[in-house]
């Protein structure tokens, strides 16, 4: 919150501005009001000369003056009439931001849950004591671009003014408590273009040479399904259809479950670990310490891309590789973006230009349409 003072010079505006405490509404800021210009402040307007210390005192004191005997009586008359408050004045940013923690982001993905989590807290510490209509994008703008450093990228910026819009958007639609979002209004920031980073068929193989036990088979999913890292390392057995043979994910990243089918090599890999299990554990990477609780392969996966020599790689890149080879295969990118779990195809365009096979058919169909008749024409002059 600002700090409550009464009269003082903002540099920044160029005014000089009061600040009524007297006035001020429960749940609301203080009201605060331009008085004049500092040039004014500063130089006599009728002599163009500069005021001296005791003149400035008195142009203060007198504008501050009319400025209190003006809103007094503005306060006084709003006090004698019954003022009906909306909804966006009876909650405060903090109530917003905790039912949709309680009642809405239990729904979403662990890893949404998590970010939001954190990001969240930042909004409630910035404007948490705010009422939901004293909000204004110009604040909420202002606190983002606060958190711009060297280690916060502009996507990472974009992620927080997202959680916070995400909340509002509830506020509107959900718990009715605003009309709009003012996070509508505010500009995303530029954002580089997504990396798209995938092995060659001779880095696969020399990653997969230096993966043992656990780890061979994790990658190998990872790399046959298309599948989020937490996907593969926290999956269950009884995700796998073994008579219809297909494999379903539950808890996604955009908290909409899905399903693929099992490849013949899929199947193999999860009988053969359902057979190893003996049924030890539910899960299908079981940690060796903790047989029901997950596996993590962050050490072993690190230890296996440094021996590989592949460079410039994440697990994630894994995923970019499973749909970078499905798209060469020629496979349609409305199944990609489903077996991937895409909310929207969009997503699924970043991986186009690497099937430049349909651009070709359909240019083999413009020139038959254009100029079929042309090559009748000339076959008959022939």
């Amino acid at each position: 919150m600002r700090e409550e003072i009464g009269i003082f010079e903002d540099e920044l505006t160029g005014f000089l501005r009061c600040r009524f405490t007297e006035f001020r509404r429960k749940g609301k800021r203080s009201p605060t009001y331009n008085l004049c210009t500092l040039d004014h402040l500063n130089n006599d307007p009728k002599t163009g000369r500069k005021r001296s210390p005791s003149q400035r005192n008195k142009v203060m004191s007198d504008l501050y003056q009319k400025k209190y005997e003006e809103k007094e009586q503005s306060f006084n008359e709003l006090k004698d009439e019954k003022v009906v408050l909306s909804e966006s004045d009876k909650h405060t940013v903090t109530e917003a931001i905790h039912k949709y923690l309680d009642d809405i982001l239990p729904s979403r993905s662990v890893s949404t849950r998590k970010n939001f989590s954190q990001q969240l807290e930042f909004w409630e510490n910035k404007f948490g004591d705010l009422v939901l209509s004293e909000l204004t994008p110009l604040d909420i703008k202002n606190a983002r671009d606060e958190l711009s450093s060297p280690e916060r990228s502009a996507t990472t910026l974009n992620r927080y003014l997202g959680a916070f819009s995400a909340v509002l958007g509830c506020a509107v639609k959900d718990f009715l408590w605003l009309d709009e979002n003012p996070c509508c209004k505010i500009r995303k920031l530029a954002e580089p273009r997504s990396r798209i980073r995938f092995l060659t068929l001779d880095e696969k193989d020399d990653l997969l040479a230096e993966c043992e036990g656990d780890l061979y088979d994790a990658v190998q999913l990872a790399l046959l399904t298309g599948a989020r890292k937490q996907e593969i390392w926290r999956m269950r057995f009884d995700q796998i259809n073994w008579k219809h043979k297909f494999l379903s994910f539950y808890e996604t990243k955009t908290g909409i479950p899905r399903s693929v089918p099992m490849s013949p090599q899929i199947h193999l890999i999860l009988q053969n670990r359902a057979k190893s299990n003996e049924l030890r554990s539910k899960y299908v990477f079981p940690s060796s310490m903790k047989a029901n609780s997950p596996n993590s392969f962050e050490k072993s996966w690190e230890n296996a891309l440094r021996r590989s020599g592949v460079k410039d790689f994440r697990w994630h890149d894994l995923r970019h590789t499973s749909a970078s080879y499905m798209v060469m295969a020629g496979i349609s990118l409305r199944t990609v973006a489903d077996i991937l779990g895409h909310a929207n195809i969009s997503m699924t365009f970043k991986y186009a230009h690497l099937s430049p096979l349909h651009l070709s058919s359909a240019l083999d169909v413009l020139d038959e349409e254009l100029f079929s008749e042309s090559k009748g024409k000339v076959k008959k002059l022939g």
